[in-house]
């Protein structure tokens, strides 16, 4: 069986980590989490505590999507906030 993988744009904002928040408490791990973090760190204090596979800066996201984005062709979901 496939395990579903998940996007969150704005994975490390205030309502975005918690949607990550959410899909772990239903054994979601499969989660990208896409966003800029602020240089003072409050962002990424946000996500402190909560599974994810990986964390990609939003520019170079939007980059890989403009130059064809074959990596994320096989997403199940994309969760996009902000």
């Amino acid at each position: 069986m496939n395990t579903p993988s998940f996007i969150v744009t704005g994975g490390a904002g205030f309502i975005g980590s918690n949607l990550v928040a959410a899909l772990n408490r239903r054994g979601c791990r499969n989660v990208t989490v896409v966003d800029h973090l602020d240089a003072a760190g409050l962002k990424a204090r946000n996500l402190q505590g909560l599974t994810y596979t990986r964390f990609v800066d939003k520019t170079e996201f939007r980059a890989a999507l403009r130059a064809g984005g074959r990596e994320w062709r096989v997403l199940n979901w994309s969760i996009t906030l902000g």
